[in-house]
Order: structure tokens, then sequence, then C-alpha cells
């Protein structure tokens, strides 16, 4: 059971015919339309404008600024009001950072401690290394002293 059906699409095969296309341009004039002339209406405007105008321009007053002393402010006479749970988070926070600081210390120290003993043992590998060779050197000569 379908509902819906193909539409069928017819297609004219006839092309439709165009009226022709008027081949001539319309003529246009080479000369340019003058300007009006105003005369004296802009002189006017210009003498107008060229006049002083009469507002006074008042100066700004200059109010001046008192400079305050670092030394005048009295920092620790005044109670200084901080909510508990504000003043025990800060000190929880400074907590975990100080013992943060703490364990980062004694880390650095431990790769200090290990540098140390990785350049000594480079030292030891040098040394024996030094040692085969004045072996081989040694072994060397005594087989071609023969």
């Amino acid at each position: 059971m379908s509902f819906f059906k193909k539409k069928e699409k017819n297609f004219d095969s006839k092309v439709p015919e165009f009226d022709p296309i008027p081949l001539e341009t319309p003529k246009v004039s080479s000369e340019i339309p003058k300007l009006p002339d105003y005369g004296q209406e802009f002189g006017t405007i210009k003498k107008e404008v060229g006049r002083p105008s009469p507002v006074k321009i008042r100066k700004p007053e200059i109010v001046e600024r008192k400079k305050i002393s670092s030394g005048s402010i009295p920092i620790g006479d005044k109670p200084i009001f901080v909510k508990i749970d504000n003043y025990k988070s800060a000190m929880e926070d400074i907590h975990k950072i100080k013992e943060l600081c703490s364990e980062a210390d004694g880390l650095l120290d431990d790769i200090h401690k290990i540098r140390t003993e990785e350049n000594k043992e480079l030292e030891r590998w040098n040394s024996d290394l030094d040692k085969i060779k004045e072996k081989l050197l040694n072994v060397d000569r005594k087989l071609f002293e023969m």
C-alpha cells in the first residue's frame, strides 16, 4: 500500500522564442552641465563664520593634591577583622604550602646526593678504563720487543 506516487515529469523539447535585442545604443551628449551660480550667499556665510564668538572660555581650576606619606598611616594599630572560616582555610593553605616546600627541598637534596654518587662512580670507571689501557699498552710493547 503506497501513499506516495512518483510524479512523472514532462519536458517540452520546444525552446521559447524571444524578442530580438536592439543593437543601437542611446546617444549621450559630451557636454557637462554647469552648476548654478549662488552669487553672494556664500560670501555672507563666510562672514558669519569668520566672526569671533562672544562666549568666554574659563580656565579650569587646578586642585592641589596632598601627598600621603607612607609613615603617616599606622599599620599595626588597628585590629583587622577576618571571618574565622576564611582564617582557618588560609592557615590550612599556608600549612600545605609549607609541607610542599619542605618536601621539594628534601627531593632536591636527594637528587644532589644521587648526582654526586653518579659522578664518583663515573670517575672510578674512567680510572679503571685508564688502567686497562695502560696494561694493554704494556702487553703490546712486550709483544713487539721480542
